[in-house]
């Protein structure tokens, strides 16, 4: 058994009632700032792929996808600028919940960093599925390879119709899977956090 559990168990006993609660919120707290330290360190991560990224992908990786070059520079500093903005938001946050006083300081600091990770992923995936929806509405329709040839010709009604299902059939699974991958590396994580604040609203220092 966890010493955290230990001492919820043994939390409101006539022994010592308050220095058990005292010890229950310290405990919190340590695994609060723990969890808060590893989203700051996954983004920070995410930051690195992404420079790393922008280094060994050249102009002629976006030309060969007959994307307009300010397409390029869109991606590479939004991209960019998203995490690195978002990286220093769960820093701050890693800071704050370090430094909280009490209960309900702690409390609106979870809720805080709660509401900047669902921010984080969910303007990641909005950005995502722009980018692919642009991609391939210029990959699909503009001329490519040797010969120019268009893979998808639009001449009618239907020809948009067919390719607007393509795209969002196509923006639909690759979110899933970046929305499944986002799950694993912040789920796990805010899961702990959830559990951490519920934790934190039974105690009555």
């Amino acid at each position: 058994m966890e010493e955290l559990d230990i001492l919820k168990k043994n939390w409101n006993k006539d022994i010592h009632p308050k220095v058990s609660a005292e010890s229950i919120y310290k405990m919190i707290l340590k695994k609060s700032s723990s969890t808060v330290k590893w989203i700051f360190i996954i983004s920070v991560i995410e930051l690195g792929i992404g420079l790393i990224t922008g280094v060994f992908i050249t102009p002629q990786d976006y030309n060969d996808l007959n994307l307009p070059s300010w397409i390029e520079h869109f991606v590479t500093i939004s991209s960019l600028l998203i995490v690195f903005i978002y990286s220093f938001k769960f820093y701050k946050n890693y800071k704050t919940i370090n430094t909280s006083s009490s209960i309900k300081v702690l409390l609106n600091n979870i809720i805080k960093t709660r509401k900047t990770v669902k921010q984080f992923v969910l303007i990641n995936l909005s950005l995502m599925a722009i980018l692919i929806i642009i991609a391939l509405s210029y990959t699909l329709t503009s001329p490519t390879g040797i010969n120019n040839e268009i893979v998808f010709e639009l001449i009618n009604l239907k020809d948009y119709l067919v390719l607007g299902i393509i795209i969002l059939i196509s923006t639909a699974i690759c979110i899933g899977i970046c929305l499944f991958i986002y799950f694993l590396l912040y789920g796990i994580l805010m899961r702990k956090l959830n559990k951490n604040y519920e934790e934190l609203k039974q105690l009555d220092l």
